[in-house]
C-alpha cells in the first residue's frame, strides 16, 4: 500500500512540473500576412545553449514562410525580423534560428538586456524552427514576433553574420624554458595569461602573453599556420634574453600586452609597466627586437593599444 501511495504522490508531482511550449506552435508569413505572434512561459530555469535543452528550459516555434515567387526580389528592402522580448534584466533569454535542413542560421544571445533580435534577411520558402533557451530566468514569461518588413535605413549600409564552418584543434600548451626567477619572492607567478595572436601576410602567427610585472612578456611563432610555435623569449627582458630564447634577466614589463604587424612583416609588441610603456620592434620575424623601455611619457598607464600603419609607422 506505501509503494503504491508513493508510486501517486510521484505521479502527482510530475503532472504538477510545467512542460512549456510556444502558444502558438507555429506561424505562416506569406506577404499579405506580414506579422505573426507567439509567447512562452513562464520560465524558472537555467540552460547554456540549444544542446542542453529540455521541455522545462526551452521552448520551440516552427515559423513557415511561404511568400510568392521573387517576393523579395520584388520587394528588395523588405526582410524577415524575428524579435522575443520579456520583463527584467536579470532574467534571460537567448534566441537561434534554424533553417529548414536544421543547420543554424543566427541567435541572438545578449545579456543584460529584455529582449533578442535577429535579422534574418530575405528567407527563402520553408519552414524555419526558432529555439528559445531560458538561459537564466525566474518565474518569467516571453512574447515572440516575426514579421516581413522594411530594412532599418542605415547610411553605411547593412551587414549580416552567420556562423562560420571553422573547426578548431585539439588545444596545446605553449612551452618555454621554466623560470625560477619567477617566484612567490618577487611576486609574479610562473604564468602566461591574457594572451593576444597576430598573422602577418605569409600566414606566421605570433603569440604573446603576459606574466606580470615585472615578469615580462613571453612571445611564441608559428610558421605553420598554428600547428608548433618557437619560443622568441622576452621581448621587453634584456637583449640577450630575447635573443637567446631564455627568460633569465627578466625586464621590468609584463604587464597588459599589445601585438601588431607591419604590413611588410615589421612585428611589435608593447607591454606594461608601472613607469610608462616598453615599446619593443623587431624587424627580422622575432629574431632580434629593438626595445625602448620608455615609449610613453605618461606614467600610470594601463590597457594601451599598438595598431600598424603602413611599412614603418606605428600607432599607440
Amino acid at each position: 500500500m506505501f509503494q503504491r501511495y508513493r508510486m501517486l504522490f510521484l505521479g502527482l508531482l510530475l503532472a504538477a512540473l510545467p512542460a512549456h511550449s510556444a502558444i502558438p506552435a507555429s506561424g505562416t508569413l506569406t506577404g499579405s500576412v506580414g506579422v505573426v505572434n507567439w509567447s512562452g512561459g513562464p520560465y524558472t530555469a537555467v540552460a547554456t545553449d540549444t544542446s542542453s535543452c529540455t521541455t522545462l528550459n526551452c521552448d520551440t516555434f516552427f515559423l513557415t514562410i511561404n511568400t510568392p515567387a521573387n517576393f523579395f526580389t520584388s520587394n528588395p528592402n523588405d526582410e524577415v525580423q524575428i524579435r522575443i522580448t520579456w520583463q527584467g534584466t536579470t532574467n534571460e533569454f537567448d534566441l537561434y534560428l534554424f533553417d529548414p535542413s536544421g543547420n543554424l542560421l543566427a541567435s541572438s544571445v545578449q545579456a543584460f538586456e529584455t529582449y533578442e533580435e535577429i535579422d534574418a534577411g530575405p528567407l527563402p520558402p520553408g519552414t524555419y524552427k526558432l529555439v528559445i533557451v531560458a538561459s537564466q530566468t525566474v518565474n518569467v514569461s516571453y512574447s515572440g514576433t516575426a514579421k516581413i518588413a522594411s530594412d532599418p535605413t542605415v547610411a553605411n549600409g547593412s551587414a549580416r553574420y552567420q556562423p562560420g564552418k571553422m573547426v578548431f584543434s585539439t588545444p596545446f600548451e605553449l612551452a618555454r624554458p621554466s623560470d625560477p626567477a619567477n617566484s612567490a619572492a618577487t611576486l609574479v607567478a610562473d604564468q602566461d595569461t591574457e594572451p593576444r595572436v597576430v598573422h602577418d601576410s605569409l600566414g606566421n602567427l605570433y603569440a604573446a602573453a603576459i606574466q606580470g610585472v615585472p615578469g615580462g612578456v613571453d612571445v611564441w611563432k608559428s610558421y605553420d599556420g598554428g600547428k608548433t610555435f618557437t619560443y622568441l623569449g622576452q621581448p621587453d627582458g634584456t637583449q640577450v634574453a630575447a635573443t637567446t630564447g631564455t627568460t633569465t634577466g627578466n625586464g621590468v614589463g609584463g604587464g597588459d600586452e599589445d601585438l601588431a604587424v607591419g604590413t611588410t612583416g615589421n612585428v611589435y609588441m608593447n607591454s606594461l609597466w608601472l613607469g610608462s610603456t616598453t615599446q619593443t620592434s623587431s624587424f627580422n620575424g622575432g629574431a632580434a627586437w629593438v626595445v625602448n623601455p620608455l615609449a610613453s611619457d605618461i606614467p600610470g598607464n594601463d590597457r594601451q593599444w599598438i595598431a600598424s600603419y603602413g611599412n614603418s609607422t606605428l600607432y599607440i
